[in-house]
């Protein structure tokens, strides 16, 4: 049986500054099949999480420009694992 760690050993996740915009992040999802990119700045520092779900909810639904600036991965993130809530 494969361990976790035998998953993604060699995997290089999906990295976006806050400042990108959300047709960016779902263009790299689209590409790199996955539903969700990790959020960072600085030196690779996780300030958040944004899924594919982010993307439906929090700007097609709302009518906001996916393209514009009014609504990136950086605004409305997810908790990072150490400030959530248990």
């Amino acid at each position: 049986m494969r361990t976790m760690s035998d998953i993604v050993r060699d995997q290089r996740p999906l990295m976006l500054p806050p400042g990108a915009t959300v047709m960016q992040a779902a263009r790299h999802m689209r590409e790199r099949r996955v539903g969700a990119v990790l959020v960072t700045e600085g030196d690779r520092e996780l300030v958040g999480i944004f899924t594919g779900r982010d993307a439906v909810s929090r700007v097609v639904a709302e009518g906001k420009d996916p393209g514009g600036n009014d609504a990136g991965p950086g605004d409305d993130l997810q908790p990072r694992y150490d400030d959530a809530e248990p």
